[in-house]
């Protein structure tokens, strides 16, 4: 029955991937809300585009007015458009957000092993369902956010380059970057560790977020053997579909 905390998960992902940080939220006194976005997990649909989803954030912003906000890859850069004009929680966490889309469908493309073709083809499409994809850009607003902001984000990340956040927090008026190593793209959700001083922040217990910050020093719960095979193969599948 505490203040609500909602978890964002990331593109091709499920809600389930946000499962470590739910135990240590419940405990400090936190109602804990995790939600599959459209066209993932148990959700209905065959397509997301940014814009969609960002309007569908706010409207989940609106009904639920979290009083925070951990969100991951694709699902942070959204939610990052979705708080620019509607309801602002009182603190967001965002994990490896992709600061502009092309580098990360370039990237995205690349590591489902498809060509620079794929890529092109891919992203003509989106342009033609949203309209140029600079319009998303995050270094484009995010001086004009007032939500305390904590970013998150490796230095080894293979699918979002630090480089772009480290431009856009130097921006970003209220935002503070951390930077790790080891985790990769999304190893954070996967540590206990990380998970736990999450929460603790949250609440207040600690004025900074505190963690490992070199991965070998952390435990990261690593997926299922197969799992990653199984990922890989629905993203090009998806890729693939949306590129012929």
């Amino acid at each position: 029955q505490g203040p609500t905390v909602l978890l964002v998960h990331g593109w091709s992902g499920y809600s389930g991937q946000m499962q470590h940080f739910v135990t240590p939220l419940l405990q400090a006194g936190f109602h804990v809300v995790a939600i599959d976005l459209p066209a993932h997990g148990q959700s209905s649909g065959k397509r997301l585009t940014l814009p969609v989803l960002a309007e569908t954030l706010a409207t989940v912003l609106f009904r639920l007015r979290p009083h925070a906000v951990i969100a991951h890859s694709f699902g942070a850069s959204a939610m990052a458009l979705a708080v620019r004009e509607g309801y602002q929680p009182k603190q967001l966490l965002l994990i490896a957000p992709a600061v502009e889309m092309e580098t990360f469908v370039r990237r995205a493309v690349a590591a489902a092993g498809l060509s620079a073709a794929r890529a092109d083809g891919m992203l003509r499409l989106i342009e033609r369902l949203v309209g140029p994809i600079s319009q998303f850009d995050l270094r484009t607003f995010t001086s004009t956010l007032s939500v305390p902001t904590v970013l998150v984000h490796d230095e080894g990340d293979d699918e979002v380059p630090i480089e772009l956040l480290r431009e856009a927090s130097r921006v970003w008026t209220k935002g503070t970057l951390v930077a790790t190593e080891g985790y990769g793209h999304s190893g954070h959700l996967r540590s206990p560790q990380f998970c736990e001083a999450t929460a603790a922040f949250l609440k207040g217990d600690t004025p900074a977020l505190t963690f490992p910050l070199q991965a070998r020093d952390a435990q990261v719960v690593h997926l299922p053997r197969g799992t990653r095979d199984r990922v890989q193969a629905l993203a090009q599948a998806v890729i693939s579909s949306h590129t012929r």
